[in-house]
């Protein structure tokens, strides 16, 4: 019986210690599981009335899904429709003047969202005075959301 006993101990003591407590609850991996990832933005469609009011004429880019103008890119500005409503976005590139950089496409940023245009590396299509390349096009949030989607950009005057 005492063999038993000081083998007993001796497993007690090689024994890793009980879990930390506190407030006398153990926290056995009381780990919190993560918020839900924040929704992407809904890119409503941009039309003419939208251009005529918030930009100034000139050449620029368009981003097209499904038909629709997503985002709208001329020198100097770009307006875009996330959640309905209308943003004014700043180019990451410097496009004042040098319209190569828009066609080139790249991110535009408005009140912690970025949409980013990745024209495909074609020469593109010509369509009278469009140059228009297919395009991937990434929404996100800065807390977290993304969308992710093919679409057209759509260049000229």
């Amino acid at each position: 019986m005492k063999r038993w006993a000081l083998l007993s101990l001796a497993l007690a003591a090689c024994s890793p210690p009980d879990a930390p407590e506190s407030n006398g609850v153990a926290a056995e991996n009381a780990a919190e599981p993560a918020p839900p990832a924040a929704p992407p933005p809904e890119m409503g469609a941009i039309g003419m009335a939208d251009i005529e009011a918030e930009l100034a004429p000139g050449s620029g880019c368009s981003l097209v899904y499904d038909g629709k103008d997503l985002l709208v890119a001329v020198d100097g500005d770009a307006i875009a429709k996330p959640n309905g409503t209308t943003l004014h976005f700043d180019f990451d590139g410097d496009f004042e003047g040098d319209l190569e950089a828009l066609f080139a496409g790249g991110a535009f940023t408005a009140q912690g969202i970025t949409i980013t245009v990745a024209p495909a590396e074609t020469e593109g299509q010509q369509i009278e005075e469009l140059n228009v390349k297919p395009a991937t096009a990434t929404v996100e949030r800065a807390d977290g959301g993304r969308v992710r989607f093919e679409a057209e950009w759509q260049c000229g005057s």
